[in-house]
Parts: C-alpha cells; structure tokens; sequence
C-alpha cells in the first residue's frame, strides 16, 4: 500500500494520528509526502523528524522552500506573500529546525517522479506556486503530465481530475470521506490527497489518500484539534492559524 500525504504544515498531532491510521491499514506501508512540512502550525521539528522517518519520499512544498530561503520564494522574488499567519509560521520554523533539518530540507525538489506516479507540490506547469483546483487549470496540468497518473499537493482540498481521451476539459472535483476509484488505464488523471494539517473543504478532519492494487481511495482521520489550537497559542503564533483548524479552512 502506497499512503500520499500533504501539507502538514507542522501539525504534530494530525501527523501522529494519521500515522497510526496508516499504520492500522498496512504493517509496512510506502508513506509519500507531498510538501509543505513547515509553516502555519507549532512543530514544524518534530514533524520535519517524523516525516524524515516515515516518508519513503518527500517533495518540497513552497513553505519549505521559503523556510530553507530559497531565491524562487524569496521577499524579493515575491514580496509580501508570507505576511502574516503564513509568514509567522515561516520564521516560527526557521528559529526551531536544527541545522540538520534544514539541510535536509534544502536536498527537497518541487518536483519527482516515482513507480510512473507524476508527484509534483503545485502543479507541472509550475511545481511550487500552481493551484490544481479548477477544470481549467487541472487541464493545463494534465496536458503537461506526462504519466497517466499525478498526485499534487498545495489547495490543501481532496480533489480528483481526470482528462479522457478525446475530450478537452477535464472533470472532477471534490472527494469525499471513502471515496474510491479504479485506475483504469487510457485515462489521465491527477489527484490532490487533501492537507494532513489544514484542511481548507469545510472538513476539519486530517485528509489523506492511499494507493492499492490500482485502486485510489480518499480518507480522513479525526485528531485532536483543541491540542493542536493550544500548540500553536503556546508558541505565540497568530490565533487564526489555529482558529481556522476547526472550522476545516
């Protein structure tokens, strides 16, 4: 079994108890991570060392590549974004991760291509800032996808799109809890697991995604969110960062 998580955002206790949900399903389940470890949440270290154990492969996402400073999400290159929830969550990381995890951070790509799965943290017209979340933009993706099948992290929304043969817009949309879909071959598709650690479909749950005998199923995970809200007061972050938690956006 192949178990796709995203954007965790440093919410240790999501990870933890999708961890042991992924756990519950498969002994020795391949663990993928499709970005954004860092930003938002209060334990960005701990789930920077959880992830580095468990994941089998890891992609960057755009708040791990600004926490390690990177010149594609730099102030300059674009000014004014990380203000704010986003931008306490960075330096938040930056002042907590040993060096070790930041250099371990910096080896991270946008962008990787594993068992003829397309991973990409946005998008493959643009791996670090693209959102898949329309029918439009899911097309643009899936016309550059090179494999059948893409899994894409960043809109933090549990998503399917698929492009048939012949046909010119893609179709899809949300996924709901236990959704599943056999992977027929002929059809491209890319797929969005949703956010471990923040949620953003009016579903406060932990979402994630599994891969298993061609057959791709949605899942969500409860967690404890109140513990989650007091990590992120305790660490002085902003309140919304935490507010938003509950409500699943």
């Amino acid at each position: 079994m192949i178990a796709l998580i995203s954007d965790v955002h440093g919410n240790l206790p999501a990870l933890e108890a999708v961890l042991a949900d992924i756990a519950a399903l498969d002994a020795q389940p391949r663990v993928w991570c499709l970005g954004d470890i860092t930003g938002y949440g209060a334990s960005p270290a701990e789930c920077v060392a959880l992830v580095r154990e468990r994941c089998e492969v890891t992609i960057a996402g755009n708040h791990d590549l600004a926490v390690v400073r990177d010149r594609r999400v730099s102030p300059e290159a674009v000014p004014g974004l990380f203000d704010g929830g986003p931008g306490a969550g960075i330096a938040h990381a930056q002042r907590t991760l040993d060096a070790d995890a930041i250099a371990w951070l910096r080896t991270l790509a946008p962008s990787r291509t594993l068992d003829n799965v397309e991973l990409h943290h946005g998008s493959a017209r643009d791996p670090i800032w693209e959102y898949v979340r329309t029918p439009e933009t899911a097309t643009s993706h899936l016309v550059q996808q090179v494999r059948e099948l893409g899994a894409v992290g960043h809109t933090h929304m549990p998503l399917l799109w698929e492009l048939a043969p012949g046909t010119d817009l893609a179709q899809g949309g949300l996924m709901p809890d236990g959704s599943s879909i056999v992977l027929v071959r002929g059809t491209r598709r890319v797929f969005n697991p949703g956010s471990v650690g923040q949620p953003r479909d009016r579903d406060p749950r932990a979402a994630w995604a599994t891969l298993q005998h061609g057959t791709l199923t949605f899942r969500r995970t409860e967690y404890d969110v109140e513990r989650a809200r007091a990590d992120i007061a305790a660490a002085g972050l902003p309140a919304e960062s935490g507010d938003r938690l509950e409500l699943g956006w």
